[in-house]
Protein backbone atom coordinates (compact mmCIF):
# COMPACT_ATOMS: atom_id res chain seq x y z
CA UNK A 1 0.00 0.00 0.00
CA UNK A 2 1.69 3.43 -1.28
CA UNK A 3 1.90 5.76 2.03
CA UNK A 4 -0.80 8.15 0.61
CA UNK A 5 -3.26 5.98 0.76
CA UNK A 6 -2.49 5.16 4.68
CA UNK A 7 -2.65 8.52 5.60
CA UNK A 8 -5.92 9.27 3.69
CA UNK A 9 -7.23 5.78 5.31
CA UNK A 10 -5.35 6.89 8.50
CA UNK A 11 -7.15 10.93 8.33
CA UNK A 12 -10.33 9.01 7.49
CA UNK A 13 -10.39 6.67 10.33
CA UNK A 14 -9.12 9.83 12.82
CA UNK A 15 -12.16 11.95 11.20
CA UNK A 16 -14.51 9.77 12.17
CA UNK A 17 -13.91 9.11 15.31
CA UNK A 18 -13.70 12.71 16.24
CA UNK A 19 -17.12 13.09 14.69
CA UNK A 20 -18.50 9.92 16.73
CA UNK A 21 -17.05 11.57 19.66
CA UNK A 22 -18.62 14.89 18.87
CA UNK A 23 -22.04 13.19 18.17
CA UNK A 24 -21.69 11.62 21.25
CA UNK A 25 -20.89 14.97 23.30
CA UNK A 26 -24.28 16.43 21.91
CA UNK A 27 -26.87 13.65 22.41
CA UNK A 28 -25.04 13.00 26.22
CA UNK A 29 -28.01 14.73 27.91
CA UNK A 30 -30.53 11.99 25.96
CA UNK A 31 -28.38 9.35 27.03
CA UNK A 32 -29.01 6.69 29.30
CA UNK A 33 -26.24 5.84 32.23
CA UNK A 34 -27.29 3.28 34.77
CA UNK A 35 -26.76 4.94 38.46
CA UNK A 36 -24.34 2.62 39.63
CA UNK A 37 -22.09 1.66 36.90
CA UNK A 38 -19.59 -1.19 37.27
CA UNK A 39 -16.52 -0.02 35.23
CA UNK A 40 -13.70 -2.09 34.28
CA UNK A 41 -10.20 -1.54 35.19
CA UNK A 42 -9.63 0.05 32.14
CA UNK A 43 -11.88 2.79 32.90
CA UNK A 44 -10.49 3.09 36.38
CA UNK A 45 -7.48 3.65 35.14
CA UNK A 46 -7.59 5.73 32.11
CA UNK A 47 -11.02 7.38 32.64
CA UNK A 48 -14.66 6.85 30.69
CA UNK A 49 -13.75 9.54 27.93
CA UNK A 50 -10.36 7.85 27.17
CA UNK A 51 -11.61 4.20 27.14
CA UNK A 52 -14.80 5.72 25.02
CA UNK A 53 -12.41 7.51 22.78
CA UNK A 54 -9.75 4.44 22.06
CA UNK A 55 -12.74 1.97 21.82
CA UNK A 56 -13.94 4.21 18.92
CA UNK A 57 -10.41 4.06 17.52
CA UNK A 58 -10.38 0.30 17.44
CA UNK A 59 -13.99 0.10 16.08
CA UNK A 60 -13.37 2.28 13.27
CA UNK A 61 -9.84 1.06 12.41
CA UNK A 62 -11.00 -2.61 12.45
CA UNK A 63 -13.83 -1.68 10.16
CA UNK A 64 -11.09 0.18 7.71
CA UNK A 65 -8.99 -2.94 7.50
CA UNK A 66 -12.29 -5.52 6.80
CA UNK A 67 -13.04 -3.08 3.99
CA UNK A 68 -9.49 -2.86 2.48
CA UNK A 69 -9.00 -6.28 2.74
CA UNK A 70 -12.80 -6.84 0.92
CA UNK A 71 -12.59 -3.76 -1.42
CA UNK A 72 -12.03 -5.29 -4.82
CA UNK A 73 -14.85 -7.91 -4.29
CA UNK A 74 -17.16 -5.26 -3.63
CA UNK A 75 -18.80 -3.75 -6.90
CA UNK A 76 -18.53 0.01 -7.57
CA UNK A 77 -15.94 2.54 -8.11
CA UNK A 78 -14.24 5.27 -5.40
CA UNK A 79 -16.99 6.83 -2.62
CA UNK A 80 -19.86 4.48 -3.80
CA UNK A 81 -17.85 1.35 -2.65
CA UNK A 82 -17.67 2.25 0.60
CA UNK A 83 -21.29 3.94 1.18
CA UNK A 84 -22.70 0.32 -0.54
CA UNK A 85 -20.13 -1.37 1.74
CA UNK A 86 -20.98 0.68 5.25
Amino acid sequence: MKTGVKIQIISIVVFCVLLDIFLHMLTSAYSTMPDNPDFSFVVASIGIEATASLWALLAFSVAAFVYWRIRDAIPGKGVRKGLRWG
